[in-house]
C-alpha cells in the first residue's frame, strides 16, 4: 500500500516555480509524477552543497 500526503498548494507552487527559474524543464504527466520529480531536483541540489 502506498503512502499519501497531502502538500500544501503554495509550497508546490514555490517547487514549481523554483524549477521553472532553471534552464533545465521537466516533463511531468500528473501531479504525483511532478513532485516525485521536485523533490528529486532538490535532494540532488542540496547533495552538491555537501
Amino acid at each position: 500500500m502506498a503512502d499519501t500526503v497531502k502538500i500544501d498548494s503554495k509550497i508546490l507552487e514555490r517547487v514549481e516555480n523554483l524549477l521553472k527559474k532553471g534552464e533545465k524543464k521537466i516533463k511531468y504527466a500528473n501531479k504525483k509524477h511532478f513532485i516525485n520529480l521536485a523533490v528529486l531536483e532538490l535532494l540532488k541540489k542540496e547533495e552538491k552543497k555537501k
